[in-house]
C-alpha cells in the first residue's frame, strides 16, 4: 500500500494556506494604500512648488489682466482636486484644475502664493495642514507656512 495523507492533514494544509494567502492580501493592499499616499504626496508637492515658483517669478496667465498679486490655489472637504488661478487687479486668469487619484482631501482650504514676497497668505494663519486620506483610511500631511515653506509630515498616526 502506497503511503497517503488523511483528509485530516490535507484540511490542515489546506487551513494553513488560506490563513496565509489572507495575511499576504491583507499587507499587499496596504502597501498599495500607502504607494498611493505617497504617490499622491509626491504629486501635491510638485504642483505646490510649481505654483510657488509661478507667483516668484511673476509668470502670468495670459488670460490674467492688470497687475499680478500672485496664485491661489483651492481645494474642498472630499474632493480631490485643487484648482490653481492666477491672481491679477482687474481678471483672473484662468482656473486649472489638477486633479489626483486615490485620495480625498479632509478640509477646505484656499491659499495664496503671493508674488515677490515668497510667503503665503493663508488668511491670517501662520500655517495650515493640507490633509488628505487614501480610500484605505490612512491620513497624510503637508504643512504650508505664510513664510513660503512647504514641508510634507507624511503619514500620520
Amino acid at each position: 500500500m502506497k503511503p497517503a495523507y488523511t483528509l485530516i492533514e490535507l484540511m490542515v494544509v489546506v487551513s494553513l494556506t488560506a490563513v496565509l494567502v489572507g495575511f499576504g492580501i491583507s499587507s499587499y493592499r496596504r502597501a498599495q494604500s500607502r504607494q498611493a499616499g505617497l504617490q499622491a504626496t509626491e504629486e501635491i508637492l510638485s504642483l505646490l512648488n510649481s505654483q510657488q515658483k509661478i507667483s516668484d517669478v511673476g509668470k502670468v496667465d495670459p488670460a490674467c489682466t492688470g497687475v499680478y498679486q500672485g496664485q491661489a490655489l483651492a481645494l474642498f472637504s472630499g474632493d480631490n482636486t485643487i484648482t490653481t488661478t492666477s491672481l491679477c487687479s482687474l481678471a483672473n486668469g484662468t482656473s486649472i484644475p489638477q486633479t489626483f487619484s486615490n485620495i480625498s482631501f479632509n478640509q477646505d482650504l484656499s491659499f495664496t502664493f503671493q508674488f515677490g514676497s515668497g510667503g503665503t497668505d493663508l488668511g491670517g494663519a501662520t500655517s495650515a495642514n493640507l490633509d488628505f486620506t487614501t480610500p484605505a483610511g490612512l491620513v497624510y500631511r503637508i504643512v504650508l507656512t505664510s513664510a513660503g515653506s512647504i514641508t510634507s509630515l507624511g503619514l500620520q498616526p
